[in-house]
């Protein structure tokens, strides 16, 4: 597994910005065609080089083929095998990067594009996080690569899914009723998922966004998820909470 994800705790930094890139401008002696060749660099280090002189210049940051190009650095960021590229040691100051590239993509993504928006979807972060609420929010051109995310082997893809689809169906009332269906049935997997985190993710996005139609599938976990119960808290006891949050709800 992507090194946990690693960057999903570190990646909190999304709901503050990007921290990362120190705001100075490209080198005289420097142009932008030059800079962007280190973004194709083997080395974390001289990527990240790379992205901190773009994204400290904002005139460079306009131009569509540094957006086309840190769009693209994010995509292979996302796919790369951690464990063999970055050192132990290495692992915050790679997750502060790539938290950066995050805040940057989103700032200069086309919320409309279904592609560009896959790269972000792929991204680690924290399905509570801003960029969370604006996936969601982006409806449609996100669901297609959601529901190929489900059927991912990867724990941090079908983790973010299955609570970004519980919030995709709770607020967007035009969805047809083929789409919201295959959204229930994926979140009643979820539920069932062999996972222990992504179950728990699932019950905590119903509790906070679930409507009267889960509750019978909340009841089946209440009595038969198979977590045992630790200092108090189980997945069991957070289904029943579920239910409640939902019931509440329904009855404003």
């Amino acid at each position: 597994m992507y090194m946990g994800r690693v960057i999903v705790t570190i990646s909190i930094l999304l709901i503050i910005g990007p921290t990362f890139a120190a705001q100075q401008k490209l080198a005289e002696n420097q142009s932008v065609a030059d800079v962007l060749t280190g973004l194709q660099s083997k080395d974390w280090v001289e990527r990240a080089k790379a992205y901190e002189q773009l994204a400290g210049d904002s005139i460079a940051m306009r131009r569509q083929e540094v957006k086309a190009a840190l769009i693209d650095l994010l995509d292979r960021e996302n796919h790369l095998p951690l464990s063999k590229v970055v050192k132990p040691e290495d692992g915050e100051a790679y997750g502060e990067y790539v938290s950066s590239l995050i805040g940057s993509v989103m700032s200069i993504v086309d919320w409309q594009n279904p592609r560009q928006l896959c790269v972000l979807a792929h991204s680690p972060f924290d399905p509570d996080s801003n960029l969370a609420t604006r996936l969601v929010l982006a409806g449609q051109p996100i669901l297609p690569c959601l529901m190929q995310m489900t059927e991912s082997k990867s724990f941090g893809d079908r983790y973010i899914v299955s609570e970004l689809l519980v919030q995709i169906g709770a607020k967007n009332s035009n969805l047809s009723f083929g789409t919201a269906q295959k959204i229930r049935d994926v979140t009643i997997a979820s539920l069932h998922d062999s996972n222990e985190m992504i179950r728990t993710g699932t019950v905590h996005a119903l509790t906070r966004f679930g409507g009267e139609d889960m509750i019978p599938a909340l009841k089946e976990v209440a009595e038969t998820d198979p977590a045992p119960e630790v200092n108090g808290y189980s997945i069991r006891k957070m289904a029943i909470g579920a239910i409640a949050a939902i019931q509440n709800r329904s009855h404003k």
